[in-house]
């Protein structure tokens, strides 16, 4: 008979496994046939609890600790909720361990900033405007800029200002088809993305992803394209790039838009495409510059286009809440280690004082 404890106990398996990209069977298989897989699917419907000897083991399998079993579900994220690229070739599996891997670490941000007595709210609202077309996600772009006192100024430490104001940023190992996703985690925006990116790719990401929250579209819109829009107005406002550029040119060189990329932290393919959009240079001067780029021959230049000139970005929030909550012995070094997935150990060696 099901009671809270099998219930949570097996839903925290199922999230578990889901992480890993494993089915019933292939966990089965890492346990070397300690238990059935008819077993575990028992233990996900809450039909039977395991042994305390098969608990320890499909943790060590799973790579959790044995507590993660019996911890409170305090988020749960509908599927229908994740904002995913329309033509994205990542397989079911990896969709599912990206979103339980995000919802984990949402999980962990809840439960220590409930031990810091932090409320996050996001104080910005744009419903008041539909969005149809780039030049109205570009002047929302410039809308949240001016809120942000940044005019045309670089976006710098973008993640660290978001979170700031009440965004929650979590990033994951991913495959590299996986960009970046979002959704809403009980009325916190929730952002979403690859920490193997390159910093000009991330951030332009981070703003893609917070448009699909923060924006609302005209019903048949474009919406990635228009997510495309105001991601490339919030790292590089078109008032720079024509006063750069100029509002017509045959012509760009690879200098020129080195120096736009290392001043603003968007990538040069970005930087082209936002001219073509803009008028700058022609269609096909922007076709040219794609078909160049990707010639088997020049893969030299193509390293050059690709090349990272800006300085990398990382969430630290969970980290920092978790050092400052131990710091102040609110939480024990187990709770800490256990919030940071790493050893007690590396915890305790934190401790100089």
């Amino acid at each position: 008979m099901k009671d809270a404890t099998t219930t949570v106990f097996g839903q925290r398996l199922v999230n578990a496994r889901k992480m890993r990209c494993l089915s019933q069977r292939d966990l089965c298989e890492k346990l070397n046939g300690l238990v059935s897989a008819n077993a575990i699917a028992k233990y996900e419907t809450g039909k039977m609890m395991p042994t305390s000897e098969v608990q320890a083991a499909l943790a060590i399998a799973l790579e959790v600790d044995v507590d993660y079993f019996h911890h409170p579900i305090t988020i749960s994220i509908p599927e229908q909720a994740w904002k995913f690229r329309k033509r994205s070739s990542l397989g079911n599996k990896q969709i599912a361990a990206i979103q339980q891997s995000a919802t984990d670490q949402m999980e962990r941000i809840n439960d220590i900033e409930a031990v810091c007595n932090i409320k996050p709210h996001f104080p910005l609202d744009y419903s008041d405007t539909i969005v149809a077309t780039f030049i109205q996600a570009e002047a929302m772009a410039q809308r949240l800029r001016h809120d942000l006192g940044l005019a045309n100024a670089p976006f710098f430490a973008p993640i660290e200002r978001l979170e700031s104001l009440g965004v929650r940023i979590v990033e994951v190992e991913a495959d590299d088809k996986f960009d970046g996703t979002s959704a809403m985690a009980d009325n916190t925006p929730l952002l979403v993305l690859n920490a193997t990116y390159l910093p000009e790719r991330k951030r332009f990401t981070l703003f893609h992803e917070l448009a699909h929250l923060l924006l609302h579209f005209a019903e048949g819109a474009d919406e990635e394209r228009l997510c495309h829009a105001f991601a490339s107005e919030m790292l590089l406002p078109t008032p720079v790039l024509l006063a750069r550029l100029g509002a017509k040119r045959r012509g760009i060189t690879l200098e020129e838009l080195q120096g736009l990329q290392r001043d603003y932290g968007i990538s040069i393919e970005a930087i082209m495409y936002k001219a073509h959009q803009h008028e700058i240079i022609s269609d096909a001067y922007y076709k040219r510059f794609n078909v160049e780029i990707h010639k088997k021959t020049n893969k030299n230049l193509l390293n050059q286009v690709r090349e990272s000139l800006w300085q990398p970005e990382t969430t630290t929030y969970l980290r920092q809440l978790v050092l400052q909550a131990f710091s102040n012995q609110l939480i024990t070094s187990a709770k800490a280690a256990s919030l940071l997935s790493v050893e007690v150990e590396s915890i305790n060696q934190l401790v100089f004082v």
